[in-house]
């Protein structure tokens, strides 16, 4: 298997360096002959898509005039766009799908309700098509869309006898919301398999009384830049370990590797480090030993099997104040007690010379939300002596907390994905 990877990988290194401006320039220092690709250099994001942005011949090998240009729907930062052949995009599709089929919980017969949101370019819909297309295993599809109405979606979902459902999970949240305000559930819905986020033990009241009958499964590991990383290694035996799947590599759509801090490669079981992503099929945009932005553990190297352990660090700065979206997220989910996952978002402005702060949650007020604002904020300065000394010096106004409903959320106009960092200063 290691010769087998290793071929797939010197074939696409030789290819990029001759024909993409960028990996020609990134390599041009290095020998001919690159036998390991340990021996690369890590790809700079940053510059890369700073390259593909100005113009996309700077990362394409050739010319685009066969395929289909997507877009990912990033919470936190500006979109990619993604440009594939029609070739590769079927590629990845059957090999995602074949390795999904022993685990998706999709039966003969099952009826699919694709409820990703569609437009914009965005490709979870687009994606989540492509898979039902390409899967062995007998279905119908039902392409309703996120996009519509919860009351549409529901009709339709009970017109045509739903049977399961692949959605993003604020989506199946919000649908959850929807149905048990009004009394109802959705008895037929005996599996649900959710991506775009992870899930959490907090959530099983809500999604139990909405869709009482169905299991839970956890969706592939990835994105629209890399395409599928891994997929769940087994079917979930229950409810929690569905909440934190071990994922399999999605071999031979892509190489993955964990990598340290010091940029040294990690193989050893439970050691936490960055994911780095090599793209075995996509010749046309090549990303080789790129920086996905998250954080995973190999569970068994030799098998490729790995827990994804969430994003990279995500700072938002206010005034002169840097704060790491996970440390926030922490630091409220320990105050409030429970998961704020998916209901969760920091809204900055600026007021008078001051820079404000809001952390939108999607939870019912609580009576002591003074006191919970408080303790936030306290939490907030023993964390971060840039922030005790930016609000002494009111270069950061007092901290607010609003409380809302989901449909309080802002969510992306194009993609449908909850916009974690809404920055309103500009």
């Amino acid at each position: 298997m290691e010769d087998i990877k290793e071929r797939f990988v010197l074939e696409l290194i030789k290819f990029a360096r001759q024909k993409s401006d960028y990996y020609r320039q990134l390599y041009e220092s290095l020998p001919q002959d690159i036998v390991n690709i340990e021996s690369l250099p890590i790809t700079d994001v940053e510059d890369y898509w700073r390259l593909a942005r100005s113009d996309p011949k700077n990362v394409l090998t050739g010319p685009f005039i066969d395929g289909v240009p997507l877009r990912s729907g990033g919470s936190t930062n500006e979109p990619k766009t993604i440009f594939s052949t029609r070739d590769e995009v079927t590629k990845i599709a059957k090999i995602e799908a074949n390795l999904r089929a022993q685990t998706s919980g999709i039966l003969p017969g099952d009826r699919v309700a694709n409820l990703f949101t569609f437009g914009g370019l965005y490709g979870g819909y687009w994606y989540a098509i492509a898979l039902l297309q390409e899967i062995p295993i007998p279905l119908v599809h039902l392409p309703i869309s996120g996009s519509q109405p919860l009351d549409k979606i529901v009709e339709e979902m009970e017109v045509f006898e739903a049977t399961v459902i692949l959605a993003p999970v604020f989506t199946i949240i919000l649908l959850a919301e929807h149905l048990t305000k009004k009394g109802r559930s959705l008895d037929n819905i005996r599996v649900i398999v959710f991506s775009g986020e992870s899930l959490f033990e907090d959530t099983r009241p809500l999604w139990g009384t909405a869709y009482p009958n169905a299991k839970i499964y956890s969706s592939f590991y990835g994105g629209v830049d890399v395409g599928p990383l891994g997929v769940p290694a087994r079917t979930p035996a229950c409810f929690e370990e569905a909440f934190d799947p071990t994922f399999k590599m999605c071999f031979p759509a892509v190489l993955m590797e964990i990598i340290a801090e010091d940029g040294t490669v990690i193989k050893e079981p439970g050691i936490r480090g960055n994911v780095v992503a090599t793209t075995l099929v996509r010749y046309l945009q090549p990303m080789i030993r790129y920086p996905v932005g998250d954080v995973a553990e190999w569970v068994d190297y030799e098998a490729r099997t790995f827990k994804h352990r969430g994003r990279a660090s995500i700072a938002i700065k206010v005034a002169t104040t840097f704060l790491d979206l996970p440390l926030i997220k922490k630091i409220i989910a320990e105050v409030l007690g429970s998961s704020i996952t998916g209901r969760f978002q920091c809204i900055v402005r600026r007021k008078e010379g001051s820079a404000i702060l809001t952390f939108r949650l999607a939870i019912p007020k609580p009576e002591h939300h003074n006191q919970i604002r408080d303790e936030v904020e306290a939490a907030l300065s023993r964390a971060s002596p840039k922030w005790r000394r930016d609000r002494e010096c009111s270069a950061i106004a007092p901290l607010i907390l609003e409380w809302v409903d989901n449909s309080g959320l802002l969510y992306s106009e194009k993609s449908g994905k909850l916009r974690e960092i809404v920055d309103e200063r500009y």
